[in-house]
């Protein structure tokens, strides 16, 4: 007999998730095509900044075709 079996539920929930790392590699893979020989002067921040506006960039533009179609 289980004396928590919400806790138990739960626990397997969280506990059964695969450990997946696809998204740090294509951080990386990112950082790599970003971090080329003609930009090694970037900063830390503005190279921070490139990979994020190119991880974003499909979101954004998916989001302005919504909007788009909304004012259609």
């Amino acid at each position: 007999m289980h004396l928590f079996p919400l806790l138990g539920v739960l626990a397997r929930r969280v506990l059964a998730i695969p450990a997946n790392s696809a998204a740090p590699e294509r951080l990386f893979s990112t950082a790599g095509n970003v971090m080329t020989e003609k930009r090694s002067r970037l900063t830390c921040d503005n190279m921070e900044e490139l990979v994020y506006l190119h991880e974003v960039l499909l979101q954004v533009r998916e989001w302005e075709a919504v909007m788009k179609m909304r004012l259609e």
